[in-house]
């Protein structure tokens, strides 16, 4: 099985210039845990609900601050070939909860440990 298989080809996106109150609202109503930072349409960086929470899980962390201020651009991404074993490890290894998905440095996705989780569920049912 590759990541091909099982990534979320429509991943919420942002900009650096985005607000982060702005985003904090856009992820909370579209449920997404994760956006993807594009510059130039490639990918710069990435950032979590827990990056706009902060550690106390508060508003403060995000009011008057763009995305760029706190997104990690320390990146890792994986590609649509790469086995969902080997993509999962890295996850792993990294300490991270998702990896953008790219073809030619072109952002096509994004695989998530949500996804990989519904995969086990399914391999541990028999499916």
């Amino acid at each position: 099985m590759n990541v091909c298989d099982i990534f979320d080809r429509h991943p919420m996106t942002t900009s650096p210039d985005e607000p982060a109150q702005a985003l904090w609202g856009r992820m909370q109503r579209g449920g997404a845990d994760h956006a993807v930072v594009l510059e130039h349409d490639q990918v710069a960086g990435i950032i979590s609900r827990h990056d706009l929470m902060g550690p106390a899980g508060g508003a403060r962390r995000r009011m008057g601050r763009s995305v760029g201020e706190l997104m990690r651009r320390d990146v890792s991404t994986t590609t649509p070939t790469t086995s969902v074993r080997r993509a999962a490890a890295s996850m792993r290894r990294r300490h991270v909860g998702c990896l953008p998905v790219v073809t030619r440095k072109q952002l096509v996705g994004i695989l998530t440990v949500s996804q990989l989780l519904r995969v086990l569920e399914q391999k541990l049912a028999g499916g």
